[in-house]
């Protein structure tokens, strides 16, 4: 078991699996109802013991009223060295327990390049003056799904 003191070995190894759905090129700027446009996002994690990796999936969409203009997703995948010490176990309760606190950074962390990557697709859309807006941690936590495997 890792001690409060322990140094966590990590590192992004992968930027992909992108999945991207839009109706933007049916829509021009002035067509836009800013004050109908709204966003969605949430976040998967998989953590995968005998890899020791930590998938973190995010998903973007931006919305006009209740109609789909952008529905993006992207996974980062990050290398946890030792993964498998800083997660406990409980399979009767169908929970785990995570010794550490290096998840909220990892979502933190796939979240901003999300946005960044999405960012860069928007250019040229009637979206493109909108980013994505950026999201408290505390908000992207609340919208997080876990799988151990």
């Amino acid at each position: 078991m890792p001690s409060e003191n322990t140094t966590i070995k990590m590192r992004l190894t992968k930027i992909g699996s992108c999945e991207i759905e839009n109706n933007l090129s049916s829509i021009s700027v002035e067509h836009l109802d800013k004050t109908n446009l709204k966003i969605n996002y949430n976040v998967f994690v998989e953590i995968n013991l005998p890899l020791s990796q930590v998938s973190v999936k995010v998903a973007l969409s931006y919305l006009d009223g209740s109609s789909y203009l952008f529905n993006g997703k992207l996974t980062c995948t990050f290398e946890i060295e030792k993964l498998s010490t800083f997660i406990e176990l409980d399979e009767e309760k169908d929970e785990f327990n995570i010794k550490s606190d290096f998840l909220p950074s990892l979502i933190a962390l796939s979240f901003s390049t999300t946005r960044g990557y999405f960012a860069r697709e928007l250019i040229g859309t009637a979206l493109e003056a909108y980013p994505f807006p950026m999201i408290s941690s505390k908000s992207l936590l609340e919208r997080v799904n876990y799988q151990v495997i």
